[in-house]
């Protein structure tokens, strides 16, 4: 298929009545938008915040000069009220919707991130660029996307990549407080954190080497300072570590302290090596992990020079002890492998929060069979709640649910399983600044584009690929499948976009927060305009909760 046009905003009406038309549609969206936010306000937004922000955010100001008329200011407010499991088991997720396998904290000003790059090797066993992955493409893959995802704390992706000759699954499980399973606490000290198995295999017909990069990396790029403590570093691999072991270490503010604890091996349980590398520069980051990647790796040696296990052909294993980015890598020799990496909230070790003992459980509970024993019953615990949210095995008057004249299938069912995934997958956490240009012919010579406050969304992308960003009026369509999944899940999307409102009761379009969000914008683009607005979508959410009043009959998925 072609490459789809900028989703930018549309040109301004060219007639005096569409101009009239939009700026009804722009007044009904306010109207819409203000009551939705008093009937929102009364029921989440009082003070004292969910873990989005370490103080109250401001609204954001309206980004116009000085000169023009002072807008009425709304009445404030944080998210509180939702329930503090809802807001715990939101702390991680797979929020960068962008790449192909990324997680974020939900946190902010800092944050911790992580991802997945791979790639073949070359000929001579080097890093192929030409075909490194991270960001997703249109017509990178054969196959990519979530097919369980519950939308808070367990995702599986198959990823098909025929050109590198591998088959790749990408699987999150947010892990609970006190290290439990199945969703219950355990007693322990720990705060929770997350598992995620990387697992490949050669496509038929090829069985290529491969190069695959698991990185975390801070991102400070609205805070103020860095506390002291902020940083990652490699610390000594513990007892109770598989051998080939890696222990990474880190702090970041909103977070805490954790411990990553990783290890891989091939599908018969033979460990393989982990390099790596890290940077403590200010510039070196998730933005441009690929380059920085790309830069530590030799080119291409001369035909004479190959050699199978040439450790050049490896990051150097240097990692400061204040870095800001760390990178792990796996080169496999074309065998099935899987790469477990356990992040331990508290931290394990010396100056961890999490004794030995504590933290051994958790690695144990966390890796290996019994990983794999609750991938699986999460999976089936996805599967079994969505037949049941939408009727899939339900029995109704007149026979069971058909398609076509038949019953649904297994197919069927497949097809909604990731249908439903690929859109809570594609859940992203920005935070960041809004970009709004000045009033068309209303001062001369016109002013810059001025910036909002920094404030937080998160929202469902429309597009991983296009749009890995969020936009007002999808994100109102979006709350129809999510709130019949998760209605305090859709709850949060929408109280988040109503904390974007400007003072008078404009909400920008499309949210182009943060630099990663800002990376896939051409430049014209960025500024968000007056005169666009979006059909007040938002309302579609508010009709849902005026159902849920008492007297409104009406109900919805629970998850908070």
């Amino acid at each position: 298929p072609k490459p789809m046009p900028p989703k930018h905003a549309s040109r301004p009406p060219a007639s005096r009545q569409a101009q009239r038309w939009a700026k009804d549609l722009k007044l009904i969206g306010a109207a819409a938008a203000l009551v939705a936010a008093f009937l929102l306000g009364s029921a989440f937004l009082s003070p004292r915040s969910h873990r989005v922000s370490s103080s109250a955010p401001k609204r954001p100001q309206s980004a116009s000069p000085p000169t023009a008329p002072v807008p009425i200011a709304l009445a404030g407010g944080t998210l509180s009220r939702f329930t503090a499991e809802h807001n715990a088991s939101l702390l991680w997720g797979t929020y960068r919707p962008g790449v192909y396998f990324g997680m974020r904290s939900r946190t902010a000003p800092t944050a911790l991130v992580a991802g997945l790059m791979w790639t073949r090797a070359r000929p001579d066993g080097g890093v192929d660029a030409t075909t490194l992955r991270h960001q997703c493409e249109q017509d990178g893959l054969e196959r990519y996307g979530f097919t369980a995802h519950d939308g808070r704390g367990f995702g599986s992706q198959p990823i098909v990549d025929r050109a590198n000759g591998v088959h790749l699954t990408t699987t999150f499980v947010a892990t609970p407080a006190g290290g439990g399973g199945g969703g219950g606490g355990g007693g322990g000290s720990s705060p929770g954190g997350w598992a995620v198995r990387i697992s490949g295999e050669p496509i038929a017909g090829a069985a290529p080497k491969q190069h695959l990069f698991l990185y975390l990396s801070l991102d400070t790029e609205f805070a103020p300072r860095l506390s002291r403590g902020a940083a990652l570093g490699k610390l000594e691999v513990l007892s109770f570590q598989p051998e080939e072991g890696v222990h990474v270490g880190g702090q970041v503010e909103e977070v805490g302290r954790f411990s990553l604890l990783a290890a891989a091996r091939t599908q018969g349980g033979d460990p393989l090596p982990l390099r790596a590398w890290g940077s403590a520069a200010r510039h070196h980051s998730h933005l441009n992990v690929a380059e920085l990647v790309a830069e530590q790796l030799p080119p291409q040696q001369p035909q004479q020079q190959q050699q199978q296990h040439d450790s050049r052909l490896d990051l150097n294993g240097l990692v400061p002890s204040r870095s800001r980015l760390l990178v792990l890598q796996l080169r496999t020799s074309g065998e099935p492998f899987e790469i477990d990496a356990t992040l331990i909230g508290g931290g394990c070790g010396a100056g961890g929060a999490v004794g030995d003992e504590e933290c051994g459980a958790l690695l144990a509970r966390w890796s290996g069979g019994a990983l794999s024993a609750e991938i699986r019953s999460r999976t089936d615990a996805f599967h079994a709640r969505l037949a049941s949210t939408f009727g899939l095995d339900e029995q109704r008057e007149g026979g069971a649910l058909r398609l076509g004249g038949s019953p649904l299938g297994e197919r069927e069912k497949g097809f909604a399983a990731a249908a439903l995934a690929a859109q809570l997958g594609s859940l992203g956490f920005f935070y960041g600044k809004t970009v709004v240009a000045p009033p068309p012919g209303s001062f001369s010579p016109p002013p810059p584009p001025q910036e909002t406050e920094a404030a937080p969304l998160f929202a469902v992308v429309p597009s991983r690929p296009f749009f890995p960003r969020g936009f007002l009026w999808d994100d109102g369509f979006h709350s129809l499948v999510v709130g019949e999944w998760d209605g305090p899940l859709a709850d949060d999307i929408a109280a988040h976009w109503l904390g974007l409102m400007h003072e008078d009761g404009w909400i920008p379009r499309e949210q182009i927060l943060g630099a990663e969000a800002a990376a896939r914008v051409p430049a014209e683009f960025l500024p968000q305009r007056r005169l666009h607005a979006n059909p007040p979508t938002l309302v579609l959410r508010l009709q849902r909760l005026l159902d849920r009043l008492p007297d409104g009959g009406g109900g919805e998925g629970g998850g908070g």
